[in-house]
């Protein structure tokens, strides 16, 4: 299971605490968003800003990039995240999905809840994340259908979902094939964010 830890609605001069806090709690793995405002609401994170919180914590990283034209920004974030993560509803999304694969790192694709799934390419067989709120909207309501989206997707690869998940809903969303939890408000308030891996698939 990769377990990814969301600080969008911690962003702010508070960030490097929080970070630090999630480190010392056991986790390894930050999500690190960004919004240019059109396709979701303006928000999260420069690459300088994560890239900053990141060596103060020793954590690895992974980003996700919620920009019309992610290419204008792509190479920022490559200098220090393992995957990078662009939306099918992107106008240059194949050419970052490229550009990511040319510079050794991993691409991703993210789909929004009102995309429909055949927006993916056929033959694309990367990690997709499943958005599970209108993306931006932290603390938004959970998409009715998401777990469906997710069973559909499971065969073709590495399935993830972000957006109001909960630990009682990762049981559900497990069972449906996911393996990517990407979490922000629910795992910062745990005591023991790591035990999200021992959580069963009820």
């Amino acid at each position: 299971m990769r377990l990814a830890c969301s600080l969008w609605n911690a962003a702010g001069p508070g960030a490097l605490a929080e970070a630090r806090r999630m480190v010392a709690a056991g986790v390894d793995l930050f999500h690190w968003d960004r919004s240019d405002g059109t396709m979701a609401s303006p928000g999260g994170f420069t690459a300088a800003e994560a890239r900053g919180i990141g060596l103060g914590v020793g954590a690895a990283a992974e980003a996700h990039l919620m920009l019309a034209r992610p290419m204008e920004e792509l190479d920022l974030w490559l200098e220090f995240c393992e995957l990078v993560v662009v939306h099918v509803e992107a106008t240059d999304a194949a050419a970052a999905l490229q550009r990511i694969e040319a510079a050794g790192r991993c691409g991703g694709l993210a789909v929004a809840p009102g995309t429909p799934l055949a927006a993916l390419p056929s033959t694309y067989r990367g990690p997709v994340l499943v958005m599970s709120v209108i993306p931006g909207q932290a603390g938004g309501a959970f998409q009715a259908g998401t777990a469906a989206r997710v069973a559909a997707l499971a065969p073709r690869g590495l399935v993830g979902v972000d957006g109001a998940v909960t630990l009682e809903r990762w049981a559900d969303l497990r069972r449906s094939g996911a393996r990517w939890a990407v979490s922000g408000t629910d795992l910062l308030a745990r005591p023991n964010p790591p035990a999200w891996r021992e959580a069963p698939a009820a």
